[in-house]
């Protein structure tokens, strides 16, 4: 206990350097009410003030996208051997998880002049067997592969009133 408080409450856990762990916890459960889902990496980084080296790094949802995808619309792509890329999700033709593709920058930053480029990421390491990457999700239906936003569904009847009560059609 006493070595796991000594990395945990101190922001050299984070990649970024600026939560400690409970900070990190906390974001990964506000991104996965706003955005519907969160991705945790662990990585190895250097540091003077604790002598543990394990970081993690909360990734913005929108990040994971399917490979050339186009402003941050959900898309789904048929992979050779039957399995499929899902809004960034990788499956093999059985369901399983195989991998995650993540864009360099988010996809709809404004006045981004880098082109964007995926990294595929391996779900579990191939020398550990362990998770390489974290999503965190709340699942609700069969064979879902990204989390759905807490708020969607009171959204989706705000926009429904609204446009019965004024009869304007708002953008998709």
């Amino acid at each position: 206990l006493r070595e796991f408080k000594l990395w945990a409450e101190n922001p050299m856990c984070d990649a970024e350097r600026q939560q400690n762990f409970y900070g990190l916890q906390q974001l990964a459960f506000l991104s996965e009410l706003v955005s519907g889902d969160a991705f945790v990496l662990f990585g190895m980084k250097e540091n003077k003030r604790t002598p543990y080296t394990t970081v993690i790094r909360i990734l913005e949802a929108d990040r994971v996208s399917t490979p050339d995808s186009q402003d941050g619309e959900s898309e789904s792509t048929e992979l050779d051997g039957g399995g499929r890329i899902v809004d960034g999700v990788e499956i093999d033709k059985e369901g399983a998880v195989v991998r995650y593709h993540i864009a360099s920058r988010h996809p709809l930053m404004e006045n981004a002049t880098d082109i964007v480029e995926w990294t595929a990421i391996d779900a579990i390491g191939k020398d550990t067997g362990y998770p390489n990457i974290l999503h965190i999700m709340t699942v609700e239906r069969p064979e879902q592969r990204r989390g759905i936003p807490f708020v969607a569904a009171q959204i989706e009847q705000i926009t429904d009133r609204r446009q019965k009560r004024t009869g304007e059609q708002l953008p998709s």
